[in-house]
């Protein structure tokens, strides 16, 4: 694509070499014979010239984000459009038809040379390697985790990538003349928006023309907010392909709210009989579609989050209002939620109402107890490095075989099952981590690790509880 870019700069380039005489005409007229053949050189317009050089030289050199935005391209473009200056400045190729006014200061130096300057201050600039970015010292133990999703295959604590990677050759290989919907079932916590990044990821590999991006109805304020929130993102991430397309996506959500057009339009509408029908739309949008040739991939996460008024709209979009060609839906919820939210509902209450939404399902697997053990030693090493020893002795817990049986047979629960009971994923595990190292670190010379470790994975859990137990709420 960027090649292609450079080819189109070259040819654009060259027409001003090949027609020289039109390019010299033009300048005639509208600059050299009015404007510039009236400038006289003087001490005045020296100082200015240099100081003007001066000035964008520094700036280069100061203004670091420059570099970081100026791209090679930029750097090409301006050596093409001064190429003609250095034709004429060196009488090259037969380019001789003016002469440049010199400076005051140094006859040989004309007020051309600084301007034929600049693209080589710009190569200069980008050559020259930037110094690495000086960052504050700081102390991994005394950083806080967030949990939002990994961004990486890379990052993949799960070892799910192999799973994504068969979901996303599902999805590149879906062909349907009307939307395709992929359910991504699993509980509130257990990583649906990562594994849903792995996906999306896998697909732009398999094909980059894929239109693909997310929709989180989480952000819109009410259930008809949502519908022009999608419509929007929709017809956003479609005008980069179709400008005209973009905007019958967008009236066509305004359509479906009722929102009001303007006046102005109405009128042409009325005056011309060129009102459209929300199925004259929905024709028109499936046919364009096709036009472009790029299939749709729409993610939409958080679902389990809405209201059961909220999902039947998300519902509605994606069986009805949006059952666009060549669209799929890729969606994250849990599915007793779900089920609940469509069951409750008058209108969509039979119990299979959830296969008929999606034509497919995958189920992640609940992260396993080893695994959030595991991360959770891993985290406290790295935020407590002192306490190394006390840490394995709490995450490393392996019950006798009597305390196994014992369990087994009188269904009691043994210390080794105590964390995975309280922490059920991986977020859980970092807000626990989080929750831990800030409190036992004002506390730790006073307190025994282990005791104040179990204590507060309980007041993580059921802080209302503790609370009640330590008379902190009123009727205690």
């Amino acid at each position: 694509m960027k090649s292609q870019r450079y080819i189109v700069f070259l040819i654009l380039w060259a027409i001003p070499v090949v027609f020289k005489q039109l390019l010299e005409g033009i300048l005639d007229k509208y600059w050299i014979e009015p404007i510039a053949s009236k400038f006289e050189p003087s001490i005045f317009a020296d100082v200015v010239v240099i100081m003007i050089l001066g000035i964008v030289v520094v700036h280069f050199i100061y203004t670091k984000w420059i570099k970081v935005l100026l791209d090679w391209e930029g750097v090409l473009v301006a050596f093409l459009l001064c190429s003609y200056l250095y034709f004429y400045r060196l009488k090259l190729f037969g380019f001789e038809h003016w002469k440049f006014t010199g400076t005051i200061l140094w006859q040989s130096v004309s007020y051309v040379d600084i301007v034929l300057l600049l693209p080589v201050v710009l190569l200069l600039y980008k050559l020259i390697p930037q110094e690495p970015h000086q960052t504050e010292s700081f102390n991994k133990e005394y950083t806080l985790l967030d949990d939002s999703p990994i961004t990486s295959i890379a990052n993949d604590s799960l070892s799910r990538k192999d799973f994504a990677a068969f979901v996303a050759k599902y999805i590149h290989n879906v062909n349907s003349s009307r939307s395709f919907a992929i359910g991504i079932n699993a509980k509130w916590g257990d990583g649906k928006t990562s594994f849903q990044e792995m996906v999306g990821g896998y697909v732009k590999a398999a094909d980059p023309n894929t239109i693909i991006f997310g929709f989180n109805p989480w952000r819109s304020l009410d259930e008809k907010r949502i519908i022009l929130d999608f419509f929007d993102t929709l017809s956003e991430n479609i005008s980069t392909y179709n400008t005209s397309l973009g905007k019958e996506i967008s009236s066509y959500g305004k359509n479906l709210i009722g929102a009001n057009q303007s006046w102005w339009t109405s009128l042409i509408q009325t005056l011309l009989s060129i009102e459209k029908t929300q199925e004259n739309l929905f024709e028109e949008i499936n046919s364009d579609l096709l036009k472009i040739n790029r299939k749709v991939v729409i993610f939409i996460d958080d679902v389990d989050r809405l209201s059961k008024k909220e999902i039947m709209e998300i519902v509605k979009l994606i069986r009805s209002s949006a059952n666009f060609t060549n669209t799929v839906f890729v969606v994250g919820f849990d599915q007793d939620y779900i089920h609940e939210a469509l069951t409750d509902h008058n209108e969509y209450g039979s119990d299979d109402f959830l296969e008929k939404i999606f034509q497919i399902q995958f189920d992640l697997s609940h992260i396993p107890a080893n695994v959030i053990v595991q991360k959770l030693k891993e985290i406290l090493e790295e935020m407590l490095p002192e306490y190394k020893t006390q840490i394995e002795g709490v995450t490393g817990y392996q019950p006798s075989s009597k305390e196994a049986l014992g369990s087994f047979f009188l269904g009691t629960q043994n210390k080794g099952d105590f964390i995975p009971s309280i922490l059920k994923n991986l977020r859980d595990v970092k807000r626990f981590a989080n929750f831990f190292t800030i409190n036992f670190r004002v506390v730790s010379t006073e307190v025994n690790f282990e005791e104040y470790f179990y204590l507060a994975l309980i007041r993580f859990k059921f802080p209302r509880l503790v609370k009640k137990i330590i008379g902190n709420e009123k009727g205690i």
